[in-house]
């Protein structure tokens, strides 16, 4: 794997992950609730397992996404959901 690869894939760990905390921080106020229906339908019906399953489609997807040469696009997704992230920190302040 060369620095590039290694960027590409450590930045998108870093986006999911920043996701999965700020998501579980938010959700600690008292009337916060998940709008995404498919992670909150996935909440409801596997509890702290969501997270495995964001993980490996996020995963899935990137790879695939990542084999066709397109390592831009993975770098777009996870810019993306780091700013999920930051409405989720901004959400979790106002309401604390």
């Amino acid at each position: 794997m060369n620095f590039t690869d290694a960027f590409v894939w450590g930045f998108f760990l870093l986006a999911q992950l920043a996701d999965i905390y700020t998501t579980v921080y938010a959700l600690r106020a008292p009337r916060a609730r998940e709008a995404n229906g498919i992670i909150a339908w996935l909440m409801a019906k596997l509890g702290k397992g969501w997270i495995v399953v964001k993980l490996a489609v996020s995963f899935g997807g990137a790879y695939a996404i990542f084999i066709s040469g397109e390592r831009w696009l993975i770098i777009a997704l996870a810019v993306l959901v780091m700013g999920v992230a930051l409405s989720n920190y901004r959400i979790a302040k106002k309401n604390a």
